[in-house]
């Protein structure tokens, strides 16, 4: 049997060693690499557009493309507004990220809208924000 005092540091640097180096078995979950896109859609009156959906599509092996699934997901508010929170495996100093912007049909416009960014993925705060003001066509 071990000395108690052994026991508590080969347990602390078990703990330890999971967690700096984790795997799905340790419990430890692995750091997040974030990014936030932000803005506004108006109309080409210059009102807001309301209730459109904003999707965000990280670049793949695919390519910056749109797919069956979006990376993240909102709709515009009473003033245009919307939010995206992305979450990448790795650090990068940019990626491409195609957004999709499909209005409603009470947003005043018909006309989905795609453009492309480049955003960085980072572990630790600042995280990368990229703000984007669309104007939708009629």
């Amino acid at each position: 049997m071990l000395p108690r005092r052994v026991s508590w540091v080969v347990l602390t640097a078990g703990i330890g060693g999971a967690c700096l180096f984790p795997s799905d078995g340790c419990g430890c979950p692995p750091i997040p690499y974030a990014a936030v896109v932000h803005g506004r859609v108006d109309l080409p009156t210059g009102a807001p557009a309301t209730g459109v959906a904003v999707m965000a599509y990280i670049a793949g092996d695919d390519g910056c493309v749109v797919r069956a699934e979006s990376d993240s997901h909102d709709l515009t508010d009473d003033a245009g507004r919307f939010g995206l929170d992305l979450i990448w495996p790795s650090e990068t100093t940019a990626i491409c990220v195609r957004l999709r912007f499909r209005p409603s049909g009470t947003s005043g416009s018909s006309s989905v809208l795609d453009t492309t960014i480049d955003v960085a993925f980072r572990p630790t705060a600042p995280v990368d924000s990229v703000e984007v003001l669309t104007v939708l066509e009629q």
